[in-house]
């Protein structure tokens, strides 16, 4: 009896048999050949739990007459700064592919407020251009706004005179049919741009749907790839996150990054830090995240000790003196102290290893610069700290973390990212993307998160 068999299904049956081989390979290199001779056969490996990404033709963004369209996000769901900035990197690219910018509400509306609670309110008047730069590729001009007032996208105010308006009912909390909206979106503004630009008018699209915007990211993304392999007329926005390095399919239309704001103080912090560690000192991150994620990722001392032990093997060699910068959401004094004395309980292996704690340094600078009247005082906050300890770790490219079930391994060799690094070659680890794909991820100087 002949069973059926689809593409999907002899794509996988396939890949799982290489996957079978490669393991074998290297298992049989790892037991007779060097390190680097063993790294270099991961390194070429090219492994994806889902299909390798097809030859993408992206359309071209084309907007001469300015990004006159407007994505409203209401005030009606919020999250952590790192899932904001996910949030806001997949709404620009949106955005900016079909010419709009992209407009949420202030901070202290889209933020969980228990992130903050060590510190101050958030002022009510803080923008998000604070934490992020985000531009459009094309002209690098502003791609995301903080309004204060949602009344400003009414019909029959002047800020948005003449537009079509595109908006889910209130009721339809589950997002089942912004999917067809963008479509409908889509045609409307080619249609559009076929006008003179005297004649062009934009539109004013409210997207609804506080339970399900990850669906429904999900849902648009699936649109897109469904379409990646057709022509450049057909294929249009093909779209990803900027920031996320993550084998997904897509095209950019916006650059993002920590705001000017945020990379001063790094600057400054920076400072404070080598005065401490040594200029020559090799630097790496260290990111441990407890509370509301410590029941999905061991990270007790022991736990810790484990993963360290594993992760420094083989990195005397590398330098005379490594420090990695340490945060946490771990307000434990006792915890933090027994954390930065790891190195010394490991014994003479690790005496080329310190711990710094980063939040220390970050919060003190904070202080510094406020306090001096060099920076606003609205950026005393928990948030601010965060995206500046996110800025440091975007440029130092070892990194050590535990977070949640998605990024909890056993080890991550320093060494083999360092080797990496210096060899300009991928550094691979196993990992599972907001977009719930599992695979292999690549981490480098220039791509690391």
């Amino acid at each position: 009896m002949i069973i059926p068999v689809d593409r999907r299904t002899k794509w996988l049956i396939w890949s799982l048999g290489m996957l079978a081989m490669e393991i074998y390979r290297m298992w049989t290199l790892q037991q007779s050949s060097s390190f680097q001779d063993f790294y270099n056969v991961i390194a070429k490996m090219d492994l994806y739990m889902e299909p390798p990404p097809k030859v993408k033709h992206c359309y071209t963004n084309h907007c001469p007459s300015g990004y006159i369209n407007k994505i409203v996000i209401p005030p009606i769901f919020h999250g952590g700064l790192i899932d904001r900035q996910y949030v806001f990197d997949i709404l620009t690219n949106i955005g900016s592919s079909l010419c709009a910018n992209v407009y949420v509400a202030h901070p202290t509306i889209m933020m969980k407020p228990y992130h903050n609670e060590q510190y101050p309110p958030v002022d009510e008047s803080l923008p998000w251009s604070e934490f992020f730069n985000i531009s459009h590729l094309d002209d690098h001009s502003q791609a995301l706004y903080t309004y204060f007032n949602l009344s400003m996208f009414d019909a029959g105010n002047p800020f948005v005179q003449n537009a079509t308006f595109f908006k889910r009912s209130e009721g339809d909390a589950t997002c089942s049919d912004t999917t067809a909206d963008y479509d409908q979106i889509v045609q409307f503004w080619r249609n559009m741009q076929q006008q003179p630009l005297e004649h062009q008018q934009g539109f004013v699209w409210t997207i609804q749907c506080p339970k399900r915007l990850f669906a429904w990211f999900r849902s648009i993304m699936a649109i897109l790839d469904a379409r990646a392999n057709r022509t450049q007329e057909e294929a249009q926005l093909q779209i990803r996150s900027s920031r996320l390095p993550y084998h997904v399919p897509g095209c950019d239309y916006v650059k993002s990054e920590f705001s000017a704001t945020v990379k001063r103080i790094a600057e400054k912090v920076w400072i404070k830090i080598k005065k401490v560690a040594g200029e020559n000192s090799l630097f790496g991150t260290m990111h441990i995240r407890r509370g509301d994620a410590a029941v999905f990722c061991d990270t007790s001392l022991d736990a810790l000790q484990k993963y360290l032990d594993c992760s420094l093997q083989n990195t005397s060699s590398l330098s005379e003196s490594i420090t990695f910068l340490f945060s946490s959401d771990e307000v434990d004094m006792n915890y933090r102290q027994q954390v930065f004395q790891l190195p010394q309980k490991m014994g003479s292996a690790m005496s080329h290893v310190k711990i710094l704690d980063l939040d220390h340094f970050v919060n003190e600078t904070l202080l510094e610069v406020i306090n001096a009247g060099e920076e606003k005082e609205w950026l005393r906050n928990n948030y601010i700290v965060f995206a500046v300890i996110g800025e440091i770790q975007e440029q130092t490219p070892l990194r050590l973390t535990k977070r949640r079930e998605y990024l909890c391994n056993s080890c991550d060799s320093i060494a083999e990212q360092y080797w990496a690094v210096q060899n300009n070659s991928p550094y691979w680890s196993y990992q599972c993307n907001p977009r719930q794909y599992c695979g292999y991820v690549v981490h480098s100087k220039q791509q690391g998160r």
